[in-house]
């Protein structure tokens, strides 16, 4: 299986989205997993994968054309992304919202923030195959236990490193 890393915030001092991708970067190369990943700057470096830039800074082209088009280029078999996937993807999607302070905290984002997230976030929950989410609460806010819930497919994964439960919701996976 080789998957295309949509990894567009490395670089540009995201905070927890960077840290995010670079933590999941680290970690399949500590297990010789390579994967594809999408890069808004090609002189990022991404150790133990394969980086390829971005054909646009827009996220607007990054989710419309540049990420399906790679995962048809690298013969990807799935596409992971945080908080917003390609709605057209040539392949399934794997969602990653790790942090969903836009919901509980609305105030402290813009108002473009509020609407990119409010609506690309739940739109990609509900197309994708999979969704990682921290917590239960976090899996209800965004929508991954109710987009699942009818196919009964969500799932628990541990966490590695410091042993937090992260909820799956997977249609390739059946609850037990």
């Amino acid at each position: 299986m080789r998957a295309l890393i949509d990894a567009h915030m490395l670089g540009a001092h995201e905070t927890g989205n960077e840290t995010y991708i670079r933590g999941l970067l680290d970690g399949l190369a500590q297990i010789g997993s390579r994967q594809v990943v999408a890069v808004a700057d090609p002189r990022i470096a991404v150790p133990g994968h394969d980086a390829h830039p971005l054909a646009h800074r827009s996220n607007t082209a990054r989710l419309l054309l540049d990420l399906p088009r790679m995962a048809r280029e690298v013969g990807a078999s799935l596409i992971h992304c945080t908080y917003a996937a390609p709605p057209f993807s040539p392949v399934p999607t794997v969602l990653t919202v790790h942090d969903v302070s836009f919901a509980r905290y609305p105030e402290a984002f813009t108002v473009r923030d509020r609407a990119l997230l409010g609506t690309a976030m739940p739109f990609s929950a509900r197309r994708a195959r999979a969704i990682i989410v921290p917590s239960v609460l976090d899996a209800m806010a965004c929508g991954a236990r109710r987009a699942h819930r009818r196919r009964r497919t969500v799932r628990r994964a541990r966490q590695a490193r410091r042993r937090k439960i992260w909820f799956v919701a997977s249609a390739g996976w059946r609850s037990r």
